[in-house]
């Protein structure tokens, strides 16, 4: 929930504020690096356009800034151990893990349906799901299990 807010937000800025003019060139380029075409396809009729680079520019920022978020309330365990740190600690450092576990399985969810759905307005390439769902969010949720 909070990342999709924290999305909207970005994406507004992304959008309204014509100073990031600069941010396609490079975000189209690491687009590319995640599978998207640098040429139009059946997928992507029109190639990636800057629609498609601000939204992947504000779902970048508000990925990290998720995983940020979740990290956070790990952080005196980290510092301190499993075994040397009080109940307050332990109860954070599984709610920030519970939290990012929500946001990959949301996560893996949305990006299979922009991913296999047709006629989706922002789709994802197959690599960028493979990427992202397959090796990312299920390694993320096997080591929590």
């Amino acid at each position: 929930m909070c990342t999709n807010i924290c999305y909207y937000h970005l994406l507004s800025f992304v959008v309204i504020n014509r100073d990031n003019a600069h941010l396609p060139a490079p975000t189209k380029s690491m687009m590319s690096n995640f599978g998207y075409p640098k040429c139009p396809t059946d997928k992507f009729p029109d190639g990636v356009t800057e629609e498609m680079a601000r939204d992947f520019y504000a779902a970048l920022i508000a990925i990290c800034s998720s995983h940020f978020i979740c990290a956070l309330p790990m952080l005196p365990i980290l510092v301190n151990g499993w075994e040397n740190s009080p109940d307050s600690y332990k109860i954070m450092f599984i709610l920030g893990t519970l939290g990012d576990v929500g946001f990959d399985i949301y996560d893996f969810a949305q990006n299979t349906v922009r991913c296999f759905k047709k006629g989706v307005a922002l789709p994802i390439p197959i690599e960028t799901w493979f990427i992202v769902c397959l090796m990312h969010h299920t390694t993320a949720l096997a080591l929590v299990s």
